[in-house]
């Protein structure tokens, strides 16, 4: 008598039960796989830009209001495009844990000013010279529903827009920045590469008529479609379920949420 065929052929069911286990877990949701797949805490490279115009009744960033709002990730590389509207001398000041400070600018020319944010809160961005300030808000990777917690909640808004794609009237080349909505920054960028040969430095498109130049029609072009703003859930791409920004929510959000579940404004750093 084979006392071990007992033994093995219950290996065998185990096998196939805990086959089948993972396989549902891994078929239940996007979600459920990258949790299991992705590494703890790995940081995505991102980057994010912003465009300012300061003058002496304050920050502006069309379509916004004055003093707008600025809200990014942390772990966010910032490239700020600063304009001075009144010919004065403007400073952009922010007050995180550590001061950042840009170069005075004045005049018509368009400085560009780069600089990261890894600690999530809300701080300030101020004028030195005029005393004007906004509010930056430093989101949680993850943190899809900005409340600075990186939970259930946030998965299943990534969930229920999950393989969602930007509307294909949404057209790339109304914008020089992918970032659902054309503004003031989009005009500061083709100002920037004014007359600038390519190619020009990812992920920024002035020549947005795409007859290899950037001049004044491209200024015009983008001038035509201001306040265009894309549909949702991309037209608020700072604090939605597109985490990594590129017009598609698939795993690679998913993967970025499920790293991070858990965190908050004070872990995770």
């Amino acid at each position: 008598m084979n006392l071990d065929k007992p033994k093995a052929l219950s290996r065998r069911r185990w096998r196939v039960v805990a086959l089948i286990a993972v396989s549902a877990m891994l078929a239940l949701t996007p979600l459920t796989a990258t949790h299991f797949l992705t590494l703890a805490h790995a940081l995505p490279t991102r980057n994010r830009t912003i465009g300012l115009r300061a003058d002496a009744a304050g920050w502006h960033d069309l379509p916004t209001s004055t003093n707008p709002t600025i809200s990014i990730y942390d772990d966010t590389n910032v490239t700020a495009f600063l304009n001075s509207g009144d010919g004065a001398a403007h400073q952009l000041v922010i007050f995180t844990p550590t001061l950042i400070q840009s170069p005075v600018f004045s005049g018509t020319p368009t400085i560009k000013f780069s600089f990261t944010l890894d600690t999530a809160g809300v701080y300030g961005y101020c004028d030195q010279n005029t005393g004007q300030c906004g509010t930056l808000r430093v989101n949680v990777i993850g943190d899809v529903n900005g409340d600075f917690v990186v939970n259930s909640a946030d998965g299943n808004i990534i969930s229920q827009y999950y393989s969602s794609k930007l509307n294909s009237s949404w057209n790339p080349q109304d914008k020089p920045y992918l970032d659902g909505r054309v503004d003031f920054t989009d005009l500061l960028i083709v100002g920037y590469f004014f007359g600038v040969p390519p190619p020009w430095p990812t992920p920024y498109n002035p020549d947005v008529n795409g007859d290899g130049k950037v001049d004044i029609s491209d200024l015009s072009a983008v001038s035509a479609h201001l306040g265009n703003t894309a549909p949702a859930p991309f037209n608020n791409p700072n604090q939605g379920p597109d985490i990594n920004y590129d017009n598609t929510i698939d795993i690679l959000d998913a993967s970025a949420y499920a790293a991070h579940n858990g965190c908050t404004i004070t872990t995770c750093r």
